[in-house]
């Protein structure tokens, strides 16, 4: 197995394979994700674009993960990040290859890592092994959520999927789950199920308004005057803590804001991180997750507990797996 790894390696380093490397703009926010309530599984048939709208769900999927990766790299360098993370998977001597219900796919997962590339490997029927997808595989925090509606992503054959949850006290929200092709079955036994849910950063900053002035020509302003006469004329909403995650254009990614709870620095692949703890949305527990910053995104500030982030993220999540 390693030697046949390590040819294929050689390969794609040679070649200097490149997998959906693509700019996703900038869409602007959305409402919070709704899913249809009766489930069920949809893969869009006779499409070649990576960029799909799905009726469904009302939202574009974007069949690939270069911009996941994209986050590590200077502008126009961003091939190069992609191809290292191919290479990182490649060379770890520690790797669950498990075998999954689709005929000759594979998935590839690093062993004990809080953060790190892993991929789906697809073996040919001269044999060959192509690398079909290379993507994040983090650790998050546990949560229970429903499963409501799976879009299954065409370019890998229903290998990938975005997920739609419901969670008690929030939005439905939608995700993207690594292990999909091992998970499959226990999304459709209509039963909550526990997911470990982390966020990965497109984008992030320091939050530094505290407070949003209502203008007095907005529905909300008159409303509020109307309810309380007695406020004062200026109404200020306080921002500070709150947790905010408004849907974009594409399914799994959210405009966010959040209160930073406890903040580590960590390594994915060999690339520094912030993993930060925190709340996404949410009433009282709320949803929980891991928010994953690339150092490279924050120039000279370093993330402080008590602070607010605000940005761009892609939710991923996954049922917690056995050690």
């Amino acid at each position: 197995m390693g030697k046949m790894f390590d040819a294929v390696k050689h390969a794609f380093c040679t070649a200097g394979a490149v997998l959906g490397i693509a700019a996703l703009g900038t869409a602007s926010a959305g409402t919070v994700d709704t899913a249809p309530q009766n489930g069920g599984t949809r893969v869009e048939d006779g499409q070649d674009s990576l960029d799909i709208f799905d009726p469904v769900t009302r939202k574009r999927h974007f069949e690939a993960h270069g911009d996941r990766w994209a986050v590590f790299a200077e502008k126009g360098r961003e091939g190069e990040c992609m191809a290292k993370a191919m290479g990182w998977i490649l060379d770890q001597k520690e790797l669950d290859v498990l075998s999954t219900p689709l005929d000759k796919v594979l998935l590839l997962v690093p062993k004990g890592r809080e953060a790190a590339p892993g991929c789906i490997m697809r073996v040919s029927e001269e044999g060959e092994m192509h690398m079909d997808s290379v993507f994040p595989v983090l650790k998050g925090l546990p949560n229970e959520m429903h499963c409501r509606y799976a879009y299954r992503w065409q370019r890998t054959g229903g290998a990938e999927a975005d997920l739609f949850f419901a969670f008690e006290g929030g939005p439905h929200v939608s995700l993207y789950d690594p292990f999909f092709l091992l998970d499959a079955e226990s999304f459709k036994q209509d039963a909550p199920v526990t997911m470990e849910v982390a966020a990965w950063a497109y984008s992030a900053r320091k939050a530094t308004e505290d407070s949003h002035i209502l203008s007095p020509d907005s529905g909300a302003y008159k409303d509020l005057r109307r309810m309380y006469p007695d406020t004062v004329e200026e109404i200020r909403i306080s921002l500070k803590g709150i947790r905010a995650m408004l849907s974009r254009e594409y399914a799994s990614e959210f405009n966010f804001r959040v209160p930073v709870e406890g903040v580590e620095k960590i390594m994915c692949a060999d690339w520094p991180m912030y993993r930060i703890t925190t709340t996404l949305v949410g009433e009282g527990e709320g949803l929980r997750a891991y928010l994953y910053v690339a150092e490279h995104l924050l120039g000279d500030y370093i993330p402080q507990v008590g602070d607010d982030l605000e940005g761009r993220y892609w939710l991923t999540g996954h049922p917690k797996r056995a050690e």
